[in-house]
């Protein structure tokens, strides 16, 4: 799965790598202690369906109050993937984040127009 389209220009790429990178420490912040699952959806070039990106990386967070674990690769394609869906603004994704002891969604985060903002959990119901 090629993440980074030719078409992005570094700088661009660059600049969402910030934004994604401040989203997912406010989203790592407000996990509780526990294994999570975290998977990120993002809109491929074509814009279609059958080309959107999708890649899930397991999070632990501790009980002792230590850093969060995450398998390094997973969370460098978890990185690429939403700094390419913020550069290119009319890409659109999501962040979710489901606790696999109760299998129920404990966090969603919006990637639109070159944004990435927290949801509330309500919302996946409505």
């Amino acid at each position: 799965m090629q993440i980074v389209p030719a078409y992005i220009h570094y700088s661009e790429f660059n600049s969402g790598w910030v934004v994604a990178e401040e989203a997912m420490g406010l989203l790592l912040a407000g996990l509780a202690p526990g294994s999570h699952s975290l998977t990120v959806v993002v809109d491929g070039e074509s814009l279609t369906l059958s080309d959107r990106m999708t890649v899930t990386a397991q999070v632990e967070v501790p009980t002792d109050g230590g850093g969060h674990v995450v398998d390094e690769t997973a969370w460098e394609t978890v990185m690429c993937l939403l700094a390419v869906g913020v550069a290119d603004a009319e890409r659109e994704g999501q962040i979710v984040v489901v606790s696999p002891a109760s299998s129920h969604v404990t966090r969603c985060w919006d990637l639109w127009e070159g944004q990435i903002t927290p949801l509330p959990v309500a919302a996946l119901s409505a």
